[in-house]
């Protein structure tokens, strides 16, 4: 698996390690949830050209946000700081004009 942000300084939280990685950016400091990672690096396998606008407008979010936090769902996320930014694929993608929503119907067992 590829590590998009090696290239960042690893921060230690005690308190969200288990859920998230913790970089420093300059003076801001970034949360990756552990699930938000694993969909976002299988996204540039899907999706190569959207994942390029994703990724950077990531970067960008970091580079702008005091504290952000990238998290799967920003109403159940498991890390622990109010005072953040909570970011998901979806806004990010949104923000560059992307769809990267689930549109299947599911199944139509019943009908």
């Amino acid at each position: 698996m590829h590590n998009y942000f090696s290239k960042f300084e690893t921060l230690i939280d005690l308190q969200n390690s288990k859920y998230a990685q913790a970089y420093r950016y300059k003076n801001n400091t970034f949360y990756i949830e552990n699930n938000f990672n694993e969909v976002f690096t299988r996204l540039e396998k899907i999706l190569p050209e959207e994942f390029e606008l994703i990724k950077k407008e990531l970067f960008n979010q970091i580079e702008k946000n005091k504290l952000v936090v990238f998290c799967i769902n920003e109403e159940y996320t498991p890390i622990y700081r109010p005072d953040a930014i909570f970011l998901t694929l979806i806004d990010l993608a949104n923000k560059v004009n992307v769809d990267i929503e689930n549109k299947s119907r599911g199944s139509d067992y019943g009908d």
